[in-house]
């Protein structure tokens, strides 16, 4: 569970309170930062090596909208794409191939994250739920 203490935590931290990956984290802290939810501070635990820099709510609450992103755009043009490039009749074949070849690739990353051999359903239904979040 995420900590709401106002102690400030680093990157590492916070991904690993949330359940994912650094970069996605830092990613999204980053529009946070820009919008002046969130602030960043640095520290300098070592002599030498880069700072560490920490971030923590700024105690503003800002309201507004996200933009809409436009996966329908990006979804039309990759499938116009196919179209242009692979007969019609070979499409659904090679979408069935890809889309499970992609599918095992992930779970075999899940697995490898928790250090397991297999998930049962719910487990395989919870990660499949984290990668589409």
């Amino acid at each position: 569970m995420l900590q709401t203490s106002k102690k400030a935590c680093d990157i590492y931290e916070l991904a690993k309170q949330v359940g994912l990956h650094p970069n996605v984290v830092r990613y999204h802290i980053g529009h946070l930062e820009k919008i002046g939810m969130v602030e960043s501070s640095t520290t300098k635990e070592k002599k030498v090596g880069k700072p560490k820099k920490l971030y923590s709510f700024s105690g503003k609450h800002i309201e507004g909208e996200v933009p809409q992103r436009q996966f329908q755009l990006l979804s039309d043009l990759l499938c116009k794409l196919c179209l242009d490039i692979l007969p019609e009749q070979d499409l659904e074949r090679r979408a069935l191939e890809i889309g499970r070849k992609i599918g095992k690739e992930w779970m075999t990353e899940e697995m490898e994250k928790k250090n397991k051999k297999s998930f049962n359903m719910k487990e395989c239904a919870n990660s499949i739920l984290r990668i589409f979040s």
